[in-house]
């Protein structure tokens, strides 16, 4: 794998990642559980805890 495929890999799975990030903190402000958000956007419960603590 050349480095620009491997950058756009790698810019692509960020994205995904950020959009995980925007629809959690949305379920969060809805007052969703955190083990729904965890099963549904499959962001670790670190992440989903964290998210949670900044809201």
């Amino acid at each position: 794998m050349n480095y620009v495929t491997s950058f756009e890999r790698l810019s692509r799975e960020e994205g995904i990642h950020l959009n995980a990030i925007t629809i959690a903190k949305k379920l969060i402000a809805q007052g969703r559980s955190i083990q729904y958000i965890h099963d549904l956007i499959h962001l670790s419960e670190n992440e989903v805890m964290d998210l949670v603590d900044m809201h």
